[in-house]
């Protein structure tokens, strides 16, 4: 896959060529391909299924023990499935565009490491475990073309992701959106 450029913290992008649904156009601190067209995608059950077959092979692949898969509607991500956590907890919460790890899969970039490692990793940490069990979390974007239709977060409790599964699950999920 080719490099993506990515914009710059204080750089704002408006692509008029990207309306929402309500008329309005996309305002947000993300670089430009990851804005989404709503015609790309003509099948959106297509889409939800595509996804959701991700989420399912992150999971299986990386023998995670709890799990949250987020989708873009518009210009917002929120939570539309769980793995092994409290659903009423947790479904149709919203994600604030200025959170850590937001920002970094919305440039099409893994989160990966210990809870305590970075700012990104703590922000899932939080959302998949408040009690603190949760040791280690991967953070995936789910691309199709060049829009962000997803984000699965992953979470284990006894062992770190190996760098082989983490690879190979981004480069399934990316061959299976394909």
């Amino acid at each position: 896959m080719p490099a993506r450029p990515i914009a710059r913290a204080s750089q704002t992008v408006v692509d008029e060529a990207c309306p929402l649904e309500n008329g309005a156009t996309i305002r947000d601190e993300v670089s430009r391909d990851v804005v989404h067209n709503p015609g790309e995608t003509d099948d959106a059950s297509l889409t939800d299924e595509v996804v959701l077959a991700a989420f399912r092979l992150a999971i299986a692949t990386t023998d995670a023990d709890v799990g949250l898969l987020h989708r873009r509607t518009d210009a917002y991500l929120y939570t539309v499935d769980v793995h092994q956590l409290d659903p009423n907890y947790h479904l149709h919460v919203g994600l604030s565009l200025w959170d850590p790890a937001v920002r970094w899969v919305l440039r099409n970039l893994t989160v990966e490491g210990g809870v305590q490692g970075g700012e990104a990793e703590m922000a899932v940490g939080r959302r998949l475990d408040g009690s603190g069990e949760v040791l280690f979390v991967l953070a995936i974007p789910v691309m199709i073309g060049d829009c962000i239709e997803a984000v699965i977060e992953l979470g284990r409790r006894d062992s770190p992701f190996s760098i082989g599964s983490s690879r190979h699950v981004v480069r399934s999920i990316q061959a299976l959106v394909a």
